[in-house]
């Protein structure tokens, strides 16, 4: 939780964040590849100001956690949300927007941006199709 310390330092104005969200497992080891994926993209994407992860369920911080401490920060001007999904089953499509307008309700002037989940990137698909060629 390093970033939410550099987050309450940090002066600046008009700042982007963006929270990875997963679905959260009993096993410490999935968590932690969600955990290693945002710490990766931190250090590699410039578009962002701030990366951090959030969970749906099981472990630890959770999404509306998150977003309540981002939404809290007067710098964050937009926050991107990017779902570690494969699919657009009930999460995607009910749970996670729920948990978002939530927020949204009581922070109305932050911007709050979904993106896609990851499954319905073409190029995952291009991905599948490549490491299948190679067995």
């Amino acid at each position: 939780m390093l970033f939410l310390k550099i987050l309450f330092m940090n002066g600046e104005k008009n700042l982007r964040a963006l929270l990875i969200i997963a679905h959260g497992s009993r096993r410490e080891d999935a968590n932690n590849e969600i955990r290693e994926l945002a710490k990766k993209l931190k250090d590699s994407v410039t578009n962002f100001d701030f990366v951090d992860y959030g969970f749906l369920e099981i472990a630890q911080p959770s999404i509306e956690q998150q977003l309540l401490i981002l939404c809290s920060n007067q710098s964050i001007s937009d926050i991107y949300i990017f779902p570690y999904f494969l699919t657009a089953g009930n999460h995607i499509t009910k749970d996670i927007p729920e948990i978002i307008n939530s927020v949204r309700k009581q922070f109305s002037v932050k911007n709050i941006i979904i993106t896609d989940y990851l499954g319905k990137d073409e190029q995952l698909k291009n991905f599948i199709l490549n490491m299948l060629t190679k067995i």
